[in-house]
């Protein structure tokens, strides 16, 4: 039977309109599919204004070195909005 995980990945204090932060899930699973999403929260700002932070960039990478395998997820949060926002990433797996 599927299973479908979601958790509360990263909290983050502040994050200027236009500016992104990259970030790196090491030992993914490679039997599961991944999707984030980035829940903003106003840091100032005025009052009434939209904050608004995008997931971008998501990508997964596996490697061999010698007989071992690494794998990650490779994913950026960028603030699309005109106004300062903190974040929460939560992170959902599904496996089958």
């Amino acid at each position: 039977m599927a299973s479908l995980t979601v958790k509360k990945a990263i909290t983050f204090a502040t994050l200027q309109p236009g500016q992104t932060h990259s970030w790196v899930w090491n030992n993914a699973s490679p039997n599961g599919v991944y999707a984030f999403s980035a829940v903003p929260h106003a840091n100032g700002g005025s009052a009434g204004s939209w904050v608004i932070a995008e997931v971008t960039k998501v990508r997964y990478q596996r490697r061999r070195i010698g007989g071992q395998e690494d794998r990650k997820v490779n994913f950026q949060v960028k603030n699309t909005g005109s106004q300062p926002l903190w974040y929460q990433v939560q992170l959902s797996f599904a496996a089958p």
